[in-house]
């Protein structure tokens, strides 16, 4: 019992991933081999934890998906199985195609996102992730940009969006700055640049949860974008601490507001299906 997921004892205090809160110190019970009906969290869990033991010296950055990490853990699960993810694929050039590009169609009739993975080196670091875009067509009004979603207990209170001239102006606060309560009421005009930043505290458990962690871009119907760049890096804590204390000098805007009959486009509010808390508002 407790495998090797360190002292504590298999589980832990609330179980693997517990519900609504991080994993028990215990760590999963990872048995060799694992049952053939082992769920996925568990496969992931396993997976994920034997990797970072065989590999100490991981860094910290978005996993490519011709990497071992991505082959040897993240395939376990098809965390982007689904008609509401799009991805980086370019059907033209049969390839993946990152930033800069554009993404998204005229002909779709729903949102979608561009996700991409954070590597297991990341535990224990603050990270800033930033998207750098412009969208050239939202005949709907709609929403877009980067979101809280795909990130479980990680998901970030806020955004912080700013208008800018061109991508090379992009900085932790640069340009006319909103900060976003969750999704939906920050700026968005078309044909305008914007860069939108958050900042997430991995956890030093690795894997730091139950779920791949997905930043994610979201474009809903007939969206058009140009993307520039989709960056994740390590931050200092002075520079983690500065960026808070200037963005509670900047305007704030609300949530969106939805109706009671949810919907949406922009994705809901980040919770999953493995356990972790989406952490909405």
């Amino acid at each position: 019992p407790g495998g090797p997921g360190g002292p504590g004892g298999p589980g832990g205090p609330g179980g693997p991933g517990g519900p609504g809160g991080p994993r028990g110190p215990g760590g999963p019970n990872c048995t060799d081999p694992l049952p053939e009906d082992a769920d996925e969290e568990l496969v992931y869990l396993c997976t994920a934890e034997a990797f970072c033991e065989e590999n100490p010296d991981l860094t910290c950055g978005w996993v490519d998906q011709d990497s071992a990490q991505f082959t040897d853990v993240l395939s376990t699960v098809c965390w982007d199985c689904g008609t509401a993810f799009a991805g980086w694929y370019n059907a033209e050039k049969d390839e993946l195609e990152y930033p800069p590009t554009t993404i998204g169609s005229a002909d779709t009739d729903m949102f979608q996102y561009y996700p991409r993975y954070i590597s297991l080196g990341c535990k224990g670091q603050n990270v800033v992730v930033q998207a750098v875009y412009k969208m050239t067509s939202n005949p709907g009004g709609y929403t877009g940009g980067l979101v809280r979603d795909n990130l479980g207990r990680y998901s970030p209170a806020v955004i912080l969006r700013c208008a800018i001239n061109a991508p090379e102006e992009a900085g932790l606060a640069t340009g006319d700055c909103t900060v976003c309560l969750g999704n939906g009421t920050c700026p968005l005009e078309t044909d305008q640049w914007y860069s939108d930043t958050t900042i997430l505290s991995i956890g030093d458990r690795c894997p730091p949860a139950s779920r791949a962690l997905m930043p994610s871009v979201v474009l809903n119907p007939e969206q058009i974008m140009d993307i520039n760049a989709f960056t994740l890096e390590p931050i200092s804590n002075e520079d983690k601490e500065k960026l808070e204390q200037d963005m509670t000098e900047l305007p704030v805007a609300p949530p969106l507001e939805l109706d009671s009959g949810g919907g949406g486009g922009d994705g809901g509010d980040g919770g999953d299906e493995t356990g972790d808390d989406g952490g909405s508002e």
